[in-house]
């Protein structure tokens, strides 16, 4: 009797591993099928190194899409490439989601393009979509593809691309960068949230105290001088100010530009960032934000860079060159610095005040444990909790304040207009 079970229950795992297995080709097929349908129905003549693939090769595509040879960065093209195209990072992050997941389900790199190109509603994204197609099906790889596409797609994604495809692992590294743009998409989101309302109001104030100034008090003024009446502080500053508004607001839009434009030129020269960022960094609860925003920023993009295998030393080269802050710029120049030295990455970030203390504990303790990219994913999300939390704070902070300061500058000039007429009543009275 026992031997006659074990056959009984062979059969059965067989059984169940087949009925798995044959579940796992029917969700491919459907998929492949459908592809193609929307396909032909988009492309009536059909190129054949663009058609399907046999069944069984799939896996192996979705393994590693890429080519033999050994590619090398391209320059940017001229005309349409260099034209800066009207794509928001949310839908970036999209398209990174969208290929991980055909390139998992075992679609060829090629055909999943075509794929999103048939989806994607954005006409500038489509052509660009179209341009790293054409590339793709020419024999390049999929990094150097995107690598001429550097108003979207910067230096951190190609390499990360470039990695996953050298190392066979394009699908994993895909799906790191998709989540890395799903945070940063989510906390711009918060940021925004919390910020709308209050400068609604604000917007809504200065427009109709503007009004008021050019359209309300220039009326009052000339009451004022035919009744040759001596005017208080507070109407003479509502009336010099609604003068200079309404003669003068050419110049003024003069001065502000060339103000701006001047601004602008010592900025991009560098002669002043370093003085704003430091000045940004040391704001009263808005410094503090912006220093969690930095540290979600650079520890998320640190953790997709280790594991997408890159070098040490290539992953803080990739986090400085996106740092916009002049401070963690420079704090992560000496990181790298002090790193090739041989000094360990727990004393290099250790020396650092712009960071936040809790940062240089969580390094120490994934370097020493061997488990960096996942120390820094859970100080990220640390960080980014704290930022919403913090955003939303400042929101219900500066909503009483706008709406009081809106309440003081009505009340001013409601005082304004009427003391004039107080002393006028006064006067014909005595």
């Amino acid at each position: 009797m026992a031997e006659e079970k074990k056959p009984t229950k062979g059969k059965s795992t067989g059984a169940k591993k087949k009925t798995s297995d044959d579940v796992s080709a029917t969700i491919k097929d459907s998929i492949m099928a459908k592809m193609a349908e929307e396909q032909t129905s988009a492309r009536p003549a059909e190129s054949p190194s663009a058609s399907s693939a046999p069944a069984e090769s799939r896996p192996a595509a979705a393994a590693a899409p890429r080519l033999e040879r050994t590619p090398t960065y391209s320059a940017p093209r001229s005309g349409a490439r260099m034209v800066r195209r009207k794509v928001d990072a949310r839908e970036i992050g999209i398209f990174l989601r969208q290929v991980s997941i055909l390139l998992s389900a075992g679609v060829p790199l090629a055909r999943a393009l075509q794929t999103l190109i048939n989806r994607t509603r954005n006409h500038d994204f489509r052509i660009v979509l179209s341009e790293i197609l054409q590339d793709v099906e020419k024999g390049e790889q999929f990094w150097v593809a995107l690598s001429k596409h550097p108003q979207l797609f910067d230096s951190m994604v190609v390499n990360v691309i470039r990695t996953g495809e050298e190392s066979g692992s394009l699908v994993r590294v895909t799906t790191y960068l998709a989540n890395y743009r799903d945070r940063e998409a989510e906390m711009v989101r918060n940021a925004q949230r919390a910020v709308t309302y209050p400068l609604f109001v604000a917007v809504i104030a200065i427009a109709v105290l503007i009004v008021v100034i050019v359209a309300v008090i220039p009326g009052f003024a000339t009451q004022f001088a035919a009744a040759n009446v001596e005017l208080p502080w507070p109407t003479k500053i509502l009336v010099n100010l609604s003068s200079i508004l309404t003669n003068a607001w050419l110049i003024l839009f003069v001065f502000g530009g060339l103000g701006y434009l001047f601004y602008k030129n010592i900025e991009r020269r560098g002669g002043i960032k370093p003085a704003v960022d430091r000045f940004k960094l040391s704001i009263p609860i808005f410094g503090h934000i912006l220093t969690n925003i930095y540290t979600v920023q650079f520890a998320s993009m640190m953790s997709i860079l280790m594991k997408a295998g890159l070098p040490m030393l290539r992953t803080l080269d990739l986090v400085q060159e996106t740092q916009s802050n002049h401070q963690f710029h420079e704090a992560f120049a000496q990181i790298r610095d002090n790193v090739e030295r041989g000094r360990s990455l727990q004393e290099s970030f250790a020396v650092h005040t712009v960071f936040p203390p809790m940062v240089q504990d969580l390094v120490a303790v994934g370097e020493d444990a061997g488990t960096m990219p996942e120390v820094l994913d859970q100080l990220a999300d640390i960080y980014q909790k704290e930022v919403d939390h913090e955003t939303a704070m400042m929101s219900s902070l500066l909503e009483p304040i706008f709406i009081s300061a809106m309440g003081l500058v009505v009340l001013f000039i409601v005082v304004a207009i009427f003391m004039p007429y107080v002393g006028m009543i006064k006067v014909i009275a005595g």
